[in-house]
């Protein structure tokens, strides 16, 4: 198994070498893809949506987690979750932030309160983020394996140099 499926050089990386050692080449390169990935996302949200724009994230993910394979997580509310205070304090509703981000891209049905009071519905706003990287795939392929380069090339020295 490894961290990105379809990428013949990726694949590769992790049959011949350590999982170790596949993980540090591949991990640099799935980084920047990542943070491209947030820019496309983030470009398709309008401007006047800061909350939505502010919780697409990306972050690395432990290897223990992933099955043993370096991996990064795109996305709306993937980021830690840290203590957030409300940005309209004495005020119904937050508006959308981090913790409910995803109604964003599902939408929500007919909603009430535990009185039985309306509180309405949401439709789905925008098209789904992996409807969103599908169209950027090419251009971070090419990140992946630009960053497979290098980290093959840094490996290659670490090891001729530890051999002298």
């Amino acid at each position: 198994m490894s961290a990105v499926s379809g990428i013949a050089e990726l694949e590769n990386v992790f049959e011949v070498l350590r999982k170790g050692v596949a993980n540090r080449i591949a991990r640099p390169g799935l980084a920047k893809a990542g943070r491209l990935a947030v820019k496309k996302i983030k470009a398709e949200i309008p401007s006047r949506y800061k909350g939505v724009r502010r919780s697409i994230k990306s972050r690395s993910l432990k290897t223990k987690y992933n099955a043993g394979v370096a991996g990064v997580k795109v996305g709306a509310g993937v980021s830690r979750k840290r203590g957030e205070k409300s940005e309209q304090s004495g005020k119904k509703g937050v508006g959308i932030g981090a913790r409910n981000v995803h109604w964003w891209f599902l939408g929500t049905k007919q909603r009430r309160t535990k009185d039985g009071k309306r509180t309405g519905r949401m439709p789905v706003m925008m098209t789904g983020v992996s409807d969103i990287l599908s169209r950027s795939k090419a251009e971070m392929v090419a990140i992946i394996r630009e960053g497979i380069k290098t980290g093959i090339d840094k490996e290659a020295a670490r090891l001729a140099k530890k051999q002298l």
